[in-house]
């Protein structure tokens, strides 16, 4: 009976030790494994940083987009202002050329008149006074 136990030790030793070896290939797998994932660690931190930039930069990007639509639509605001009132001062120009045009008339038919008027007055006045 003393073998007994004895050997029923020996064998949970041997048991114990087997799976000691076991865990222990287990765990060199293991860490073979995640030798290539340790070494993804920087590149990880590095894609990490450039897309924190990229993000600060589309979102500073969006920021001047918005500016620029603002200032566009205030551009074009002052665009159409500008048309408009460009627009209306043609109209006043052609109007003012229309009235410039009746005012020559208005003038030179007084003057045409007058001129004529003195121009027969003149010869008649000569007729009559030469014939006597």
């Amino acid at each position: 009976m003393d073998q007994n136990p004895g050997g029923v030790m020996d064998m949970q030793l041997q048991e114990s030790m087997n799976t000691l070896v076991s865990l222990q290939i287990q765990l060199a797998r293991i860490e073979e494994g995640i030798k290539p994932l340790t070494a993804l660690v920087p590149a990880i931190a590095e894609v990490k940083d450039v897309s924190k930039e990229a993000l600060q930069c589309a979102q500073q990007t969006s920021n001047e987009l918005g500016e620029v639509k603002a200032a566009l639509k205030q551009a074009t605001e002052v665009a159409n202002e500008a048309n408009r009132r460009a627009e209306e001062a043609n109209r006043r120009l052609d109007k003012q050329e229309e009235w410039n045009g009746w005012l020559k008339k208005a003038i030179l038919a007084p003057v045409l008149t007058t001129l004529i008027g003195l121009t027969v007055t003149a010869v008649w006045a000569v007729i009559k006074l030469g014939g006597q």
